[in-house]
């Protein structure tokens, strides 16, 4: 820091003592300014609070320097995401990759040779995000240079990452863009330099507790628009007869000379519901700060659970335990198959008719089995075998902890801390058998590296079974190179996407990442006869199917465990495979639909009068198109051998199910073949 330099020049010991004692904990914070040659605090041509042009700057940094100035780390970290990007303005960006380039300036020489390229090239130049070992990110943009980088990569601090170059047309002279992050949230970008800063968390927004008739349905009717809008897969879920009744009743919700917040809030939260628009990529964000308030949440003295149509015991406070594991006949006179169906009308965050990851939401979810969350009065349950109770609804100073508690954490759940805890793993789970476990396909280069050596190296090992289950996706361009270490054809990732516009959006006028002049999908084009907006002006109608026996040469007999929380890439990761015949597939269905996703790009969106905030999925990306028993379309990919979701296996069983299915398939294939 400047002035701590100038009073050591001045001998001033009393004040170096304080900064050594007083202060250490600063300096010890202070990182290396990120432009070489220049002193902590040169040359910022925008600090956090500044206007670029009309718009306001809430986390960057931005530092001009001679263009080819070097640009170093300015701590120890792990490298993260490489790739180009332009910026129009600070919120939003395209970026450009090509996964043969490892330099900024060979992917620019890649960039510069495609004619498509619409955005000015100058700007379009290197991003590359530092991940510091105490968790914060650096990121920068505005870099050129011949370096190779591997995401995974550690660098030293002081390490040079690239050159000075541009980012922002708006800036004329040379410069980068400096932000941090920590845990996905904008973070101050000076004081870790020890500057003084500008940054300002935004404040809380406190919503109105109540509003107007006019003020609710004003909401209501831009909420709807909104989603014919931007919504490309509307009618892949939705009729326009369940549209209109969806809407009819939510009006009705809402005429009344006032209308409480809890009110609309709910009703938005409805429409990401089974009832309406259900996906796994759209649903409403913020919170509910008059129920966050609430005092009087009340929990069910008999918690219950549903599978399929049944309904049955699941947990009890002391002084219940007879009734455990009973089957429900009745809730207060309703019958057990009625009340199951308005359970599964609840369910939310499901790609089109998958039904896995509603089973596990109605296991799951005790506070979906009652038709409403406070009761002022006991439930009055009937059982199957002819028994029944009257079950009271208790506040929080009233619980005691619920019974049965399991012994030891299930199998189940146990899988989803693993792969909390670790990317991947490989082990022999005997000489024949290998396990390869995939937690995520975010998975950098150095580990990519990695899983191939392992797999080469026991590429004499007959039997290889992949676990994505419980993976919630991630790169598309990590799964493909995994899918090339088993098919040696070119993996299809075949299909078109679909937009609901090729300009503007009205409705990005409430939009906190775009803007209402903004055409994120101009290269789009009309299809005659189809709705929406395409990326291919002429669609096949089925697609490409590769051989059977199309492999890379390691694995001859390959297994892949899935389940209801394998989405995204793994859904598709495992489709390529099977569709190659490269694969079995044994578990649940995926989370992810087959023959699509809606995806890829989003708006963050927001009502005008309540603020009520919510996420919405602009592209319908269609992988497949090809329709069969196999593979049914909407449904997520199915298993080959199915293992069905049971109450034992989330509740009790300290044994993974699944995978000692898997097991038992391979031993019989094995003893089929020494025959």
């Amino acid at each position: 820091m400047k002035h701590y330099l100038f009073l050591m020049r001045e001998n001033t010991l009393i004040m170096l003592l304080l900064y050594s004692f007083a202060s250490s904990t600063l300096a010890q914070d202070n990182l290396l300014w990120p432009v070489k040659g220049q002193q902590a605090g040169d040359n910022i041509l925008l600090r956090p609070q500044d206007l670029l042009d009309h718009e306001s700057n809430f986390c960057t940094l931005i530092i001009g320097a001679a263009e080819g100035t070097e640009v170093i780390a300015p701590a120890d970290g792990e490298v993260g995401s490489i790739y180009l990007v332009y910026m129009p303005n600070l919120v939003t960006s395209t970026t450009y990759g090509y996964d043969d380039a490892k330099t900024f300036d060979a992917m620019r020489k890649k960039l510069e040779a495609e004619s498509n390229v619409r955005n000015p090239k100058k700007y379009i130049n290197g991003s590359l995000s530092l991940k510091l070992d105490d968790g914060r990110t650096i990121s920068f943009e505005g870099l050129r240079g011949n370096i190779p980088w591997r995401s995974g990569q550690r660098v030293k601090a002081g390490t040079v990452l690239g050159t000075v170059s541009y980012v922002f047309e708006k800036i004329g002279q040379p410069h980068i863009a400096l932000s941090f992050s920590k845990g996905g949230k904008a973070i101050d970008p000076m004081s870790p330099f020890g500057l003084e800063t500008t940054f300002k968390q935004p404040k809380p927004f406190t919503p109105p507790a109540k509003l107007t008739r006019e003020q609710a349905n004003e909401d209501f009717d831009s909420f709807i628009q909104s989603i014919r809008e931007c919504y490309p897969s509307l009618r892949d879920i939705v009729s326009p007869e369940q549209e209109e009744a969806f809407i009819r009743k939510a009006k009705t919700r809402l005429d009344s000379v006032q209308v409480h917040f809890s009110t609309l809030y709910d009703l938005i939260g409805d429409a990401f519901t089974a009832e309406f628009l259900h996906d796994s990529h759209a649903w409403r964000q913020s919170s509910n700060p008059f129920f966050n308030n609430r005092t009087d949440v009340q929990y069910p003295s008999v918690m219950l659970c549903t599978l399929g149509d049944r309904m049955f015991v699941r947990l009890v406070q002391p002084g219940y335990e007879a009734h455990i594991g009973k089957e429900v006949a009745t809730i207060n006179g309703v019958s057990a198959k009625e009340q199951a169906a308005y359970v599964r009308s609840k369910t939310s965050l499901f790609d089109a008719q998958v039904e896995s990851t509603r089973d596990v939401q109605t296991l799951t979810n005790w506070w979906m089995q009652y038709r409403g969350t406070f009761w002022d009065k006991p439930v009055s349950l009937t059982f199957t075998d002819g028994t029944s109770v009257e079950a009271p609804f208790l506040k929080a100073n009233q619980m005691k902890r619920y019974v049965p508690q399991p012994s030891a954490p299930t199998a189940y759940y146990n899988h989803q801390r693993q792969n909390r805890m670790e990317d991947w793993s490989f082990r022999l789970i005997e000489d024949s058998i290998a396990l390869l476990t995939l937690a995520h396909f975010h998975l950098n280069e150095v580990q990519m590296e990695t899983i191939e050596d392992s797999l080469r190296s026991h590429a004499h090992v007959p039997y290889l079974i992949i676990d994505v289950r419980d993976n919630p996706g991630g790169d598309a361009d990590c799964e493909e190179r995994l899918v090339k270490l088993f098919i040696k054809e070119e993996p299809s990732n075949f299909g078109y996407q679909k937009v609901m516009s090729n300009t503007t959006y009205p409705c990005f006028a409430h939009s906190f990442n775009w803007s209402a002049d903004m055409r994120p999908f101009e290269g789009f084009v009309k299809v005659e006869g189809k709705e929406g907006y395409y990326n291919k002006e002429s669609i096949a109608t089925d697609s490409p199917t590769l051989e059977s026996g199309a492999a890379a040469g390691v694995f001859p007999i390959l297994f892949i465990l899935t389940n209801e929380n394998s989405a995204s890439a793994a859904t598709d990761f495992p489709a390529h495979l099977v569709r190659a015949g490269r694969a079995k597939t044994i578990g649940r269905e995926t989370a992810t639909a087959y023959h699509y996703m809606t995806a890829l790009k989003f708006a963050r969106l927001f009502l005008p009068h309540s603020h009520i905030e919510y996420q919405l999925p602009l592209v319908k990306a269609v992988t497949a198109t090809n329709v069969s028993a196999r593979f049914p379309y909407g449904r997520g990919l199915l298993p080959d051998y199915e293992v069905p979701l049971t109450r034992e296996e989330l509740f009790s069983s300290t044994e993974d199910i699944i995978l000692q299915r898997a097991l038992k398939i391979i031993h019989t294939n094995k003893q089929q073949q020494n025959k």
